[in-house]
């Protein structure tokens, strides 16, 4: 009696577990039916439709989960070897089939991180850039959560290195939409899917000491691509923090005091991290270590400057870890920054706007002044009457406008005012201000706030008292002569008197 209930519980438990294979099998035409909407969605509405495709996958990697989730069940619901052997292979046999469903289907636990490379190994310290075959990839495993697409079980390659490495990593696809996993020797998952434009993936980045594992896969699943592969590595001198940056550069590595300070360097560098990585609104790459470190006792109006051949970028990070960044403000495409930073340490890093595998050359210009609000007025100060006052000049780029506290779009000025004019009342006042310079004013009135002129020619009211005068240039301006002609008239705005 006992040995057929124990049957009958036997072919109940087997009943149950065909059922949840035919569930997974159902999980797996609704997440092949999801891919096949996302493959068409970015044949049909490319990049803009992005955020549907994401969605799309988002549902798919649920699809996974719950899948995952079954199979951990049936695991726990199998019964020990101390069952009816007929019954045990018949459960066995189903188990098996489940096992092979989760291989075909790529909804293994991930990528062997043990196994052995199918490619082989690079050692970095000897062939920087090893000459590498064709290859060919089939992606059958999930990514990790964090990654795209699929790779194969084992990693085509292992880089290996004694010393911390600057790595570049770059498949091409003969056709195809390649993936990249890569877990550096401390334990990072790096991953990549079209970072080199084209569908094909990229990874720079600065490695520890140790064994490198590389896969190259596929977007979509069980498909094979053919591919090259062309790696670089470069011995780097530090390695990055937390933020992907390295804040201190090797001893080489300039500090300039400030203010007060007008500094230039000139050298190349190898971008590697994408400045993105610092602030969305970034951009670029940039080296790990910065170029010099700006120390300021005080607080200065500064003046970044870099320029070169290549289209460049340049980030600079405040002693409390926020950060500023430009890439066309300066001449041309030039990066400039110009604004009041506090005291303290500020590492400043130039790069490219692209990613590249050869060195860019720059050149960078560095100035720090402390602001006197009361410094005199190169142009002394003059009283301000009916009889025109002209005042002939050089504008000046050395701070931004927002430093002294005008607000003002763009532009740069001199750390001193050029003039004062002093009004006995209220008066209109004609402003004239020309130069090939395309020369702008920036006004400080009695009252302490500014105003911005860009006009050639304009009247203002102003009232009784000194108006500090600074001349400057837009931001894509060089500086030059100017000549500045203003005379006051009667206030045009008369007491209320009735007819």
């Amino acid at each position: 009696m006992a040995f057929r209930d124990d049957t009958d519980a036997l072919r109940a438990r087997i009943e149950v577990l065909e059922r949840e294979l035919e569930s997974l099998r159902d999980v797996a035409e609704e997440r092949d039916r999801l891919k096949a909407r996302v493959a068409e969605l970015e044949e049909q509405l490319g990049v803009a439709e992005q955020r549907k495709r994401k969605e799309l996958e988002a549902k798919a990697e649920a699809a996974r989960e719950s899948q995952r989730r079954r199979i951990e069940m049936l695991r726990r619901a199998k019964k020990s070897p101390s069952q009816i052997p007929k019954y045990l292979v018949i459960a066995l046999g189903v188990g098996g089939a489940i096992f092979a469903f989760v291989r075909l289907t790529g909804l293994g636990c991930g990528p062997s991180h043990d196994a052995a490379p199918s490619l082989g190994l690079v050692d970095l310290d000897v062939t920087p850039e090893p000459a590498l075959p064709p290859l060919t990839t089939r992606g059958i495993t999930s990514a990790p959560d964090q990654c795209r697409g699929y790779v194969p079980d084992a990693p085509q390659l292992v880089l290996r290195s004694s010393r911390p490495m600057s790595l570049r990593i770059a498949p091409q696809a003969v056709s195809g939409d390649l993936v990249m996993l890569v877990v550096a020797p401390d334990g990072r998952v790096l991953c990549d899917d079209d970072g080199g434009g084209s569908l094909n993936p990229l990874i720079s980045a600065v490695v520890p000491p140790g064994d490198t594992r590389v896969w190259v896969g596929t977007y979509h699943h069980a498909e094979s691509i053919d591919f090259t592969l062309a790696i670089s590595g470069r011995e780097a001198s530090a390695m990055p923090d937390a933020s992907g940056l390295a804040s201190h550069g090797t001893p080489s590595t300039p500090v300039i005091d400030g203010p007060d300070v007008t500094h230039a360097i000139t050298g190349t560098v190898q971008p590697v991290t994408a400045a993105s990585t610092q602030d969305a609104s970034c951009r670029g790459y940039l080296p790990i270590e910065p170029q010099l470190t700006l120390r300021l006792a005080r607080d200065a109006a500064v003046r970044l400057h870099a320029s070169g051949q290549s289209d460049l970028v340049m980030l600079v990070r405040e002693p409390d870890g926020t950060v500023k960044c430009d890439d066309d403000s300066g001449h041309g495409n030039e990066p400039q920054i110009a604004t009041l930073l506090r005291a303290g340490d500020h590492p400043v890093w130039v790069g490219s706007f692209s990613e590249t595998a050869s060195a860019v050359p720059y050149s960078l210009e560095v100035s720090a002044h402390a602001l006197d609000r009361d410094a005199a007025p190169e142009h002394g100060t003059r009283e301000l009457g009916a009889s025109e006052i002209a005042i002939e000049g050089t504008a000046r780029d050395e701070i931004s406008a927002s430093a002294i506290g005008a607000e003002c779009a763009g532009g740069l000025v001199g750390v001193r005012p050029h003039v004062a004019l002093q009004l006995a009342e209220t008066r209109d006042v004609v402003f004239a201000l020309a130069g090939e310079s395309a020369p702008f004013a920036v006004v400080e009135h009695p009252d302490r706030t500014f105003e911005c002129v860009r006009t050639a020619r304009e009247r203002h009211l102003w009232s009784a008292g000194t108006h500090r005068v600074w001349i400057g240039v837009p931001d894509e301006a060089t500086a030059g002569p100017f000549t500045l002609t203003v005379r006051g008239e009667a206030s045009s705005l008369l007491p209320w008197n009735p007819r």
